[in-house]
């Protein structure tokens, strides 16, 4: 009996187990009444499952089954529906083609807009966003070590041992990021002994700046800035950094160039920074 080509889509949706609910029980009853059925579903099943072998399955991929039909051509393997078989290859080698032509053209599309937000970025759009991953980026914290120096402000009767002491726990306890202690030992330094350095300014300018007390760091910053101090790098350094915190771009760039245009440990650091705001 010749099976017709309605009786062969439904064959091929029962293999690849489309149909559902009564439409599969219909076939099913077709299947265990008509001979020639049962053979067509076993005979693909079986090209189907060769399908899965590895050697087999390349050589699908790779020319969608005219090796195959050589092969059997060779072996002069013979079946009554080895023309469906064919046909059946041939569709799936067309659906194949369509897949790779839409894949195409997604990953142009994806390419295109890729290309477009590349430019965005170039053209500074995002970089307004940005500014605050920028500082976050470039920003680390500096090991202290907190030594006793001349200050400007210091009573006659201040004595270096109690001043030492204090500065070896405000140490401590910056680098333990305990920076509560540390601003409260500063405290102390300046009741006990009118004691006050840059360096401990920077520190707290750097502690306002981790708790996000960005326009006191930038105060604190300018203050050393206008007193000319040997840390001013390192103040206009964080000056920078704490205004892409505040997402001021210009004031951060004007930082950022007066280290460049001077030789300094941070001229390269200001310099790549600025690359990526201009």
């Amino acid at each position: 009996m010749k099976i017709n080509d309605t009786q062969h889509e439904m064959i091929d949706a029962y293999i690849k187990q489309q149909l559902k609910g009564e439409a599969l029980q219909a076939f099913e009853r077709q299947l265990a009444d008509n001979e020639a059925i049962q053979q067509e579903v076993f005979f693909r099943q079986g090209i189907r499952g060769a399908f899965q072998v590895k050697a087999v399955e390349q050589v699908i991929l790779q020319a969608k089954s005219d090796p195959l039909l050589e092969e059997a051509n060779e072996r002069k393997i013979e079946h009554p529906q080895l023309e469906s078989v064919h046909n059946t290859i041939q569709q799936a080698k067309a659906e194949n083609d369509i897949r790779k032509r839409r894949t195409i053209r997604r990953l142009v599309a994806v390419g295109i807009a890729a290309s477009i937000l590349g430019l965005f970025w170039m053209g500074g759009i995002f970089v307004q966003q940005s500014l605050p991953e920028l500082a976050d980026k470039n920003f680390s914290v500096p090991k202290v070590e907190l030594t006793y120096t001349n200050p400007e402000i210091e009573s006659v009767s201040a004595t270096q041992v109690g001043i030492e002491d204090l500065l070896t726990k405000a140490t401590q306890a910056y680098n333990a990021k305990n920076f509560d202690r540390t601003l409260t030992v500063f405290d102390d330094l300046r009741s006990q002994y009118n004691y006050e350095t840059d360096e401990m300014l920077l520190y707290e300018s750097l502690i306002d700046y981790q708790k996000n007390n960005y326009n006191k760091a930038a105060e604190t910053l300018q203050q050393i800035i206008t007193r000319n101090s040997e840390i001013k790098d390192e103040a206009h350094w964080y000056l920078a950094l704490t205004y892409l915190k505040m997402e001021q771009k210009d004031p951060a760039k004007e930082q950022l160039e007066i280290l460049n245009n001077q030789t300094s440990k941070y001229q390269k650091k200001a310099d790549r920074l600025l690359n990526k705001l201009n």
